[in-house]
Order: structure tokens, then sequence, then C-alpha cells
């Protein structure tokens, strides 16, 4: 999303010996010029800044001539202290964190240990520049989190801050985001020192980072959805068709922004399909899932599976499922809190799919279970869905439901793989049981995050300065 820029291939045990030589270093003093990211150029530069508001747990700074108000500045430090921070170290914070023998209130105090230790979060409010341009290139980066800013380099703030972008992110219609921003960008720090603090010698995939982000933004909305991203899932792209999504061909989250050559709007697919999952963990496992998941000492789907205790391929499965059944009670469905509109795959008897996607064909009484030919294809699997009596079954089809495809595939690298399909191809609309829908005429601007910008400008997603990568 609004991606955090984050992070670091080379193994993160390095990057925590680097880190620790510096970490006592006198914190800088509030100079008001800060280093930024130039995504569209994947160069750094230097701005000035203010302060604008200061709360008990943030301080909010704003770029020179960014047209925003001290009012403005003051909701956000408001919003900030009074539901952000506490939600957020409630529900993804380890508790009692600690580090070479020293020991942390919290997972932010030792975010802030690593940057300037002034007790406080740095929330910088700048014009991203991202190469947004209004009816022409509607994508934006509403905010990222950079872990280079830990450093102690030339072109560091030696700060734990985020940023939060002025333009559009700031307009009237889209200032809600600001907060939710902001909770997605600090799930992202905290998932990052996290894994310092186990001295992990590697970061989370992106996907479940990304994933317990889009969490954190319903954790701070007062039980409001993401609308943008459930309405982009149920329209298969826009909701104006302005651009088509990939879903209907399998396209989500687990290997994550790989249809970008297929479709450049593709990333916003995975969005859509993450925040999904993690509020069907959720509704299914309790909120407690999410600090589980980030305190595991997995980095993978293991991650998962070490904190639902079941199989991952259970779990892509039945959530699958639920996204055709939508059941109002039970896990084939999200408890009547989300309606969705399952798509069905284009017509055609194969289809290929990357590990961890899945697809939807209509079945009637003629159809039956495909073969599965154990030494052709091993990962892709089968199963028979019926809406209307609530069941899933491995080994037969239903007479009026629909026929899953999918690939329980884990080596997000690998190529992929054929499956078949029923060939029928009708739309599967499912009416709605009952909570919020979550349909509006959402049509952009589209946030998406540094890195997917960088890729779509033929940069490469490592910021070469800072070692980081935006997720």
């Amino acid at each position: 999303m609004a991606g955090k820029i984050f992070a670091l291939r080379t193994p993160l045990i390095i990057f925590i010996a680097f880190l620790f030589l510096s970490c006592d270093d006198a914190p800088k003093k509030d100079t008001g010029n800060f280093w930024a990211k130039n995504i569209s150029t994947d160069k750094n530069y230097k701005l000035k800044a203010e302060i604008f508001a200061e709360g008990k747990h943030c301080k909010v700074w704003v770029e020179s001539g960014s047209g925003v108000s001290k009012a403005q500045a003051n909701d956000i430090a408001n919003k900030y202290d009074a539901i952000i921070y506490g939600h957020m170290i409630n529900t993804f914070g380890i508790k009692n964190p600690s580090y070479n023998d020293k020991t942390f209130s919290n997972i932010m105090e030792f975010a802030d240990y690593l940057g300037d230790k002034d007790g406080k979060l740095c929330i910088l409010l700048l014009d991203i520049k991202d190469n947004y341009k209004a009816g022409e290139n509607e994508s934006y980066v509403a905010g990222y989190f950079s872990p280079g800013n830990f450093y102690s380099s030339a072109e560091t703030n030696k700060r734990d801050m985020i940023y939060i972008d002025t333009y559009p992110g700031m307009k009237a219609e889209n200032i809600e985001n600001v907060y939710t921003t902001l909770a997605h960008e600090m799930q992202h720090m905290m998932n990052f020192v996290t894994r310092v603090i186990k001295k992990s010698n590697n970061l989370m995939d992106t996907w479940i980072d990304e994933g317990l982000s889009s969490a954190a933004e319903y954790i701070v909305s007062d039980g409001k959805h993401s609308i943008d991203r459930i309405d982009w899932y149920n329209e298969n792209g826009d909701s104006n068709k302005k651009l088509k999504g990939l879903i209907d061909q399998g396209n989500n989250f687990f290997v994550w922004d790989n249809r970008m050559e297929e479709n450049n709007y593709a990333i916003l697919d995975d969005y859509a399909t993450v925040y999904l999952f993690f509020q069907w963990l959720r509704l299914q496992k309790g909120i407690g899932v999410y600090r589980d998941i980030i305190s595991s000492n997995y980095c993978d789907y293991q991650a998962i599976e070490d904190a639902t205790d079941e199989k991952w391929d259970a779990l892509l499965r039945n959530w699958m499922a639920a996204n055709y059944i939508n059941d109002s009670d039970g896990e084939y469905g999200y408890k009547g809190n989300i309606s969705i509109t399952a798509h069905t795959a284009p017509a055609n008897k194969t289809i290929s799919l990357y590990p961890g996607e899945g697809v939807y064909s209509l079945t009637d009484e003629n159809d039956i279970m495909p073969f599965q030919d154990i030494n052709v294809n091993i990962n892709i699997k089968y199963a028979g869905l019926d809406k209307a009596a609530t069941a899933v079954n491995d080994d037969i089809v239903f007479a009026a439901g629909a026929l899953l495809t999918y690939n329980i595939n884990t080596t997000l690298g690998d190529k992929a793989e054929e499956g078949i399909t029923t060939g029928k191809a009708a739309s599967v609309n499912m009416a709605p049981m009952g909570g919020r829908s979550a349909v509006s005429s959402y049509s952009g601007p589209y946030r998406i995050g540094a890195g997917d910008i960088l890729s779509r400008n033929g940069k490469k997603r490592n910021f070469t300065s800072w070692d980081i990568q935006d997720k």
C-alpha cells in the first residue's frame, strides 16, 4: 500500500549488527531538514519542514508550502494519541519486548530507541513525489515507512518516522485515508522492529506484512471497512468499469505484484484480496490472531499456520470457499460482516494459476470432479462448492454449484501451473447476507505502494541508498 519503503533483501542480521553499532549515537536536533524519496526517479532528496503539532506520542512535521493547516496537523496528532497509538500496540505489539538485556514498555518505545530517542513518533506530511496526475495517472503513494531512517549514514533522518502524502492523500474526499495510512505504515514499522527484536535473518513475506497492515486500517476505523478494497474485489476492477482486475483469473496476494506485465493495476487485486483474507482470519480466529502472526518465529506462510494451528492448504481452500458461499455464519463466509461477489473464471478448460491462486467455474449435473494426477501438477487441487447448502467437498461437484480450482504451492518463485475448469463462465453474483454492504462508487485515486510505482516505471524495488524496498 502506501507502502513502507521496506526492506532489505540482504540478510537482516547484517542490518541489525550495523544498526546497533550506532544505537547509542546522540539523537539529532530538530533541524527542519528531512531526507525523502522521489518515487518516480528512485532518488533521495532533501526538504524543509516545521513542527505544526505535538502530542503525547507524536510530533507532526509539515513540508514547507504544502498548504496543510495547523488545525489539520493537530487533528492527526490527536487521532494518533487518542486512537491509533493504543489500538495498534494492543493489537500488534509483542509484550515486554527486550533486546540486549534492555526491556521496553512496548514495541514503539523500542522503535524510538532505534531512532531519535525523543519518545515520540515523527510524522512527516509531504507531497510524495509519485508522478500522480488526476485523470491521467491515478495511482499515488499514500505514505511509507523506511527502515533506512534507523541508520546513521549520509542520507538518513535517524528518526522513527512515517511519511504521509498531502496530495492527493489529504484532499477532502480522502482525508480519512490519512488515519488508515498512518496505521498501515505503523504496522510496517512495528513488524520490522519486531524482526529486529527476534534477531531474525528474514523479514516477513510481503503478503503477510501487507495483510497485517491492511488489518491495521480496520482496527483504527471504528469498525468501518476499507470500502475501496472490497469494492475492487466485488467489481473485479473499479466500480465505474474504467479498469478491469484479474481476480476472476485467480490473481491474488500470495505472489505479490506478479501480474504487472498483464495489467498495470493488477497490484490492486493483491491489496483487495489480502484485505479480505486477513478480515476472514480475524472473524474466524479472533483479533488475537494478528499478534500471534507478527510474533511468530516464521516469516512466511508458516507464520499463519503457527497462529491458527491449521495447515495452509486448508486455510486457502476455506477462504476461497468463503468468497463463493458467503455464508452469514461459520467458516465459509464473513459472518454477515462483509458482502462478497465472487466471479467465475474466463470460459476455457484450462487456466494457469500461480502459487496461492484459485478460480471458480460453474457446475451442473453433467459435471464430474477433475481427475487428479499425482504425477502432474501436484499442487493443483479441486473442491466442489454448494452455496445453498453451505457445503464444500473435495471429492464431488454439485449440480448447481461451483468448482474451485486452486494452487497450494507455497514456493513464491515458482511458475504457474495448469488447472482445469468447467468452462462455464457466467458471473456468480452473491446476494448480501446482512451486515455492512461495502459496495460504493469508488473509482480512484488508487492507493498503491512506492515499490509498485517503481516497478511500473522500470525501476528496481531496492532503494540503493537506503537498501530498502517498498511493501
